[in-house]
């Protein structure tokens, strides 16, 4: 009885597979490198380190200026876990479930597959720092699909192919007109459903996951602010600017995830990014990720806590901004959003350790080969009970790589 009750579970699992892979883009299109997470460093908690390549200056001169070698790291970890449960009488077993068996399995699934791909998504806002759009109006055609993949090359890119995850809503006016702009990406369309196509080495997928961002006071007021100050003048390393403006004592001026861009205002140089290789002037805004909450204080001026740093040291291999942020500069803050995704490479990763088995109930888990996904069933019975229940687990983590990344600001409709 166990071992076909155990071949039961072995076809919803490999069942279950077929359709996560089928209805989620994120995790169909994410780097999968980690499929062995839990062999390499364990269960649930851990992380592993990816080292990004190194960074160096060079100086107008033939004698030798050594200079130190900077390891840089981003972190996957792998916290997150979901379960979806149920039961049945023997009665039901037998004049049910057989006949059911399929459909209740991806049904199960479904919901534990949806809440994996949402919680992947929701982890846009958390690795992003540079945006395109203003959270106010969609893609009106051809220019503005242009005009995003060119501000988000022009730093420097580690591939031309990139991937874009919007929604159809806020892409149907750019597409209506340039239909035929769009290249099917592969010929079983009904297949993967979310595959829109592919334009100038961008390959666009559809998706009802986008995250919204709710902004601070700040952001939704539309508030210009004024910089008073940083954390250090020298500029080799700001990570917190103090801000004034008109901002209402004990109001949350900025949330979490909030966006920030440096404004051109006459008088005061306008700061612009560095090339990531060269450290060369780019026409691309200073833009910013606020990292935790800002509530406004009763008197001095508010400080909020800034990603990534940024470096005004010629020496330095981290320097990235053409100028020292001083007083007198101003900011903008992106309003609430829907955010969409623009990410380069293979810099979007997902891990998803195979659980152990649960003895001594019967249980499976397996690896899809072409995406890594990897779900427990486990079926067990409490002897005299009359109750058999079915359980499905999925552990996983996310990463981003943030200077890989750029958040798309969507309207909220």
């Amino acid at each position: 009885m166990s071992i076909n009750v155990l071949e039961s579970v072995a076809t919803l699992q490999e069942d279950a597979l077929a359709f996560f892979q089928n209805r989620n883009c994120f995790v169909q299109t994410s780097n999968t490198k980690f499929i062995d997470f839990e062999n390499t460093i364990g269960n649930l908690g851990s992380e592993i380190k990816l080292e990004q390549p190194y960074r160096f200056i060079s100086t107008p001169s033939l004698v030798s200026t050594i200079q130190p070698l900077k390891q840089r790291y981003v972190k996957l970890i792998t916290d997150q876990k979901r379960t979806v449960d149920y039961a049945m009488s023997a009665e039901e077993m037998i004049y049910h479930f057989n006949n059911n068996r399929e459909r209740i399995g991806k049904s199960a699934i479904a919901e534990l597959s949806a809440h994996v791909e949402k919680n992947i998504a929701s982890r846009i806002p958390d690795f992003t720092y540079r945006f395109f759009g203003d959270g106010k109006t969609t893609f009106n055609g051809l220019e503005d699909l242009e005009k995003m993949l060119i501000m988000y090359r022009e730093v420097g890119i580690p591939s031309p192919s990139l991937n874009c995850y919007v929604s159809d809503l806020y892409l149907l006016k750019a597409r209506s007109g340039m239909l035929n702009q769009f290249a099917p990406i592969r010929n079983d369309k009904l297949a993967r459903r979310y595959e829109i196509g592919e334009y100038n080495y961008t390959k666009f997928y559809r998706t009802n996951m986008l995250p919204i961002h709710e902004a601070g006071d700040v952001g939704q007021k539309g508030v210009v602010l004024t910089i008073e100050s940083t954390n250090d003048p020298t500029g080799k390393k700001i990570t917190q600017l103090q801000l004034s403006g008109s901002m209402e004592p004990g109001s949350i001026a900025f949330k979490k995830n909030d966006l920030i861009q440096f404004q051109d205002i006459p008088g005061v140089t306008n700061v612009r990014f560095l090339t990531n290789v060269g450290h060369a002037p780019s026409s691309c805004p200073v833009q910013c990720r606020v990292t935790s909450d800002a509530t406004v204080p009763e008197k001095n001026a508010l400080t909020i806590n800034i990603e990534p740093a940024l470096c005004f040291d010629q020496t330095d291999s981290d320097w990235n901004i053409t100028t020292n942020i001083v007083k007198g500069m101003k900011i903008q803050t992106a309003p609430s959003h829907r955010a969409g995704l623009l990410i380069g490479g293979d810099a979007f990763y997902i891990s998803m350790p195979k659980l152990p088995a649960e003895h001594p109930n019967d249980s499976v888990s397996k690896y899809d080969p072409d995406t890594g996904v990897a779900i427990r069933v486990t079926y067990g019975t409490v002897a005299g009970s009359d109750v058999f229940g079915f359980h499905y687990g999925a552990l996983w983590g996310t990463l981003m790589v943030p200077d890989y990344c750029m958040r798309i600001l969507f309207p909220i409709i």
